[in-house]
């Protein structure tokens, strides 16, 4: 795996974190009320976040996602903490920078919407501040780790409860996509 504390080492395991939560959840047949990959599974809502968004769709995708979805860490709220977790090194580019600073207040004024567990979280999320299993899986994709390390990495992820590590594990690959799409405008 590329390393060297560049998006590119992120962009580069995508497809390999991709089928890694496509097979998880096919294998323990883990539900989730969202599409955890563009188009899967068919029927989830689509979570609609993208850097570039104005304040208004920041605040409605948000909204879409918060509290959404059953248990006591709702699928759209894991699913908003792996996309910030995703993006969270990243804040010192200008176009990333300026996603976060709608998408924190967005989310703070949102968060009597959920479960206080899920609050909890987004809190410490909001303050850069993540479970040991996605803070390891984002250092190994940082650093170029082996693929057999970003393999069990993404597991350890994705063990957490009955599905709210794989939709966690969902929204931080729409932040790698919102990443790569930051860098290819970059580019032009």
């Amino acid at each position: 795996m590329p390393g060297g504390h560049s998006p590119n080492a992120l962009l580069a395991a995508y497809p390999l974190l991709a089928s890694q939560l496509l097979e998880y959840c096919l294998e323990r047949e883990v539900r989730s009320s969202l599409q955890l990959l563009p188009g899967w599974p068919p029927g989830g809502r689509n979570p609609r976040l993208n850097p570039g968004d104005a304040k208004a769709e920041v605040d409605s995708g948000v909204s879409e996602l918060i509290g959404y979805g059953a248990g006591l860490t709702p699928d759209g709220d894991d699913f908003l903490l792996g996309y910030l977790a995703a993006l969270w090194p990243w804040q010192h580019l200008d176009a990333i920078s300026a996603h976060l600073k709608l998408l924190r207040p967005a989310i703070k004024s949102q968060l009597h919407q959920t479960t206080s567990i899920s609050r909890h979280y987004l809190e410490l999320a909001l303050q850069g501040h993540y479970s040991q299993s996605i803070d390891h899986l984002t250092t190994v994709l940082i650093h170029g780790g082996p693929t057999a390390d970003v393999k069990r990495s993404a597991i350890d992820v994705m063990k957490f409860g009955s599905s709210s590590g794989a939709d966690c594990l969902g929204g931080f690959l729409r932040g790698i996509r919102a990443l790569g799409k930051v860098e290819q405008k970059e580019m032009n």
